[in-house]
Formats: C-alpha cells, sequence, structure tokens
C-alpha cells in the first residue's frame, strides 16, 4: 500500500493484481482500495470459485512438487511453489495496456512478473518482504524456492529487502548484478503516530499481529503476566485462535484482547501504551533472519521495546538508539525482565517523548527515499 501511495504521489498511474481470501482482511482490503480511487484493482479469487482454473492451480503445484528439481522449467518451480502462481499467469495473459515498472511481492507472483515485465517491455522491481526458501522446513519445496528464486531475481531492475539480514544472505546464495539493491526497512508515514499520555499507572504491554496462535512465543508470556497482573497488563491485538485462547489465555489475569484494526487504527492506538512486545523465536531460518515491522512500528509510536533474540532483532537493536531489553523466551527469563521494568516504570513513561522523537528516522517519508529514486530512474 506504501508504494502504491508513493507511486501515486509521484504522478503514476497503477494496476493491482489481489487475491480475494474470503476471510476477516476483506473489510480492511476494500477500506484500503476506496483510498485509491485513481487505480485499477483486479481481483482474483483464492477460493474454489470459479471450480476448474482453482483445480487446475492445485493440480499444477502438487504434480510440479512431485517432480525432480532438474526437469523443472521456471514456470514448473513458479507452479510447484504455489498454485496461485497459475491464476496470475493467466491474468497478465488477459492484460492489455501500457506498463512501464511490474512489481511482485511473494514468490508465487515473481515468475509472472517476470513473464509481465517481458510482455510489456518493463522493468522488474522484486520486493524480498521474508527469506521464503527459509520458510518451511521441507528441503524439497525450500529448494524449489531457492531455484525459482536465481531464476528471477537475476532479472530485476531493482530488488529491494525488508531486512538487512535477507540481503546478505540472498547475494551468498545467489550471483546478482543488479544494480540497484535496496535495504527497505518498514516504516510507516509519520501522520499514522501521535504522542500520546500512557492513561494507567500500570506498566502497559502490547503486541499485536494478523493471527494470535501458537509459535509466536507468546506462551511463557502469557504465564509471567498473570503473575504481575496488579501491576502490569498485556494487550493482544489480532484474530485469536479459539484452541489458542482455551488452552492458554482464558482465566489468565492482566491479559487484554483486541479485535484486528485498520492500519491508521492500529498505529494510533499502539501510542498509548508504554512497551512493545516482539516476541518472535526462530523457528526456521526466516524467523531468525526477519526484522518484523513491529520494531519498527513500536519505535515510531515512542514504545520502550521488549524482545527476544533473533539474529536480525540483534543486529537491528544493537546498532540502533532505541531504548530496549532482550529477553530467552522461557518464562523465568519473562519474570526477571518484567521485574526490573516494574521498577523502571516511572523512567520509561517519563522519557516516552524522548523515544518518539528518536522514532522518527524510520518514517515512511525518509526511508522511502531509495524507491522514489529508483521509480523515478
Amino acid at each position: 500500500m506504501k508504494e502504491l501511495q508513493l507511486a501515486i504521489e509521484q504522478g503514476h498511474s497503477a494496476v493491482v493484481i489481489k487475491f480475494n481470501l474470503s476471510n476477516w482482511s476483506q473489510t480492511f482490503e476494500k477500506e484500503t482500495e476506496s483510498l485509491f480511487k485513481s487505480v485499477r484493482f483486479i481481483e482474483l479469487s483464492a477460493s474454489r470459485h470459479p471450480f476448474f482454473p482453482w483445480l487446475i492451480s492445485l493440480l499444477l503445484e502438487q504434480v510440479c512438487r512431485l517432480m525432480p528439481n532438474a526437469f523443472l522449467s521456471a514456470k514448473q518451480l513458479s507452479f510447484a511453489v504455489g498454485r496461485r502462481s497459475y491464476l496470475i499467469l493467466r491474468c497478465i495473459k488477459k492484460l492489455n495496456q501500457t506498463i512501464d515498472l511490474v512489481v511482485a511481492h511473494n514468490p508465487q507472483s515473481f515468475y509472472p512478473a517476470l513473464v509481465a515485465s517481458k510482455k510489456f517491455n518493463a522493468k522488474l522491481g522484486i520486493d524480498i518482504e521474508d527469506y521464503h526458501p527459509g520458510e518451511t522446513n521441507n528441503k524439497s519445496l525450500s529448494d524449489k524456492v531457492l531455484l525459482l528464486l536465481k531464476h528471477t531475481l537475476p532479472h530485476a531492475y531493482y530488488i529491494s529487502y525488508a531486512s538487512p539480514c535477507f540481503y546478505d544472505i540472498i547475494n551468498q546464495k545467489i550471483s546478482l548484478n543488479t544494480p540497484k539493491q535496496i535495504i527497505l526497512l518498514n516504516g510507516f508515514p509519520s501522520t499514522d503516530f501521535t504522542l500520546k499520555n500512557s492513561d494507567t499507572t500500570k506498566l502497559r504491554l502490547v503486541w499485536f499481529s494478523q493471527h494470535i496462535n501458537g509459535g509466536r512465543g507468546l506462551e511463557p508470556l502469557l504465564d509471567a503476566i498473570s503473575d504481575f497482573s496488579d501491576q502490569v497488563e498485556l494487550h493482544l491485538i489480532g484474530q485469536i485462535n479459539r484452541t489458542f485462547d482455551r488452552n492458554f489465555i482464558k482465566g489468565k489475569k492482566g491479559i487484554h484482547i483486541h479485535t484486528p484494526k485498520s492500519q491508521s487504527e492500529l498505529h494510533q492506538f499502539l501510542c498509548a501504551f508504554d512497551i512493545g512486545v516482539a516476541c518472535d523465536v526462530p523457528l526456521n531460518i526466516n524467523r531468525d533472519l526477519a526484522l518484523t515491522n513491529k520494531l519498527i512500528v513500536y519505535a515510531q509510536a515512542g514504545l520502550f521495546i521488549l524482545a527476544t533474540h533473533t539474529k536480525a532483532q540483534d543486529k537491528f537493536l544493537e546498532e540502533s538508539e532505541l531504548e530496549y531489553v532482550q529477553v530467552n523466551p522461557d518464562l523465568e527469563s519473562y519474570k526477571n525482565v518484567i521485574s526490573r521494568l516494574i521498577v523502571q516504570k516511572e523512567d520509561i513513561k517519563n522519557s516516552q517523548i524522548i523515544r518518539f522523537n528518536a522514532g522518527m528516522k524510520y518514517a515512511w517519508e525518509i526511508i522511502s527515499t531509495p524507491l522514489t529514486q529508483t521509480f523515478i530512474n
């Protein structure tokens, strides 16, 4: 959305190919689309309707995943990586207009974007939001994703990376002559954030994601918060998994659940808290290398940061001038850190304005400058 806004502000027109996932996010997507009245949105179905295109995409995915890598073309690798690749290719065949730049944001779109760039004689931009070969512990699929990247990334006019660690590992794995490689942290417009005072004497922690579920490092933190509920509260924002709620949250004190919010609502809401939690554990390579956008958003909202150890988070926080503490993802470590934070409560609350001003360096209008220059050139 931020790249789209940037393009429109520079006077460019745009076409967006997107999928309807038929879930809770649809309301927010429609609200977002309404902000871009000059943009043409092409919506593809990710469900079984219409049935035959979905069936063909499923069969292609399954067959190509079974084939040895040595026999797979770039197109077949794309089908193996994800069934939506086929659906995007069908759409591109029908698209008939002048295009100067094609931008792709996930592996299933990389090969279709390459095809589109050749069809329209356009430049190709690829955004590495995650280290995709490291998102799975399935070696066969991981190898296929890496091969797909080797087939597509060298053709890009520019490549942007959401984490410096992604830049490092991609350039170790793939020989690239791409002159424009950009580290593009996931910052947001400064107007999204307004300095607010915490409205309670308790120390207020916050964590957000699309989904509140297991595997995100929350479990030991939830137990620790319950022990300090008279002085600390934890707010979780996202679509909650009922089983996770029943097994890990129900009956615990000091835990508050909030339904998903739009981007602008979320950012304003976060500004009223004291501490932002980034508790991911490196369950796979990508989790270790990914620089979660939570850290950037917390910095922009003026929050003190409580983070676990991952390669990306360690590197970012060490090189930053932010106020933070890191913790091992176990119950005793959380208890020890929370006890120390309670002692520092007044200092944490009183230094909010200093953190808020320090976080301004991550504003989208500042960190997007290299991308702006890429669009112009």
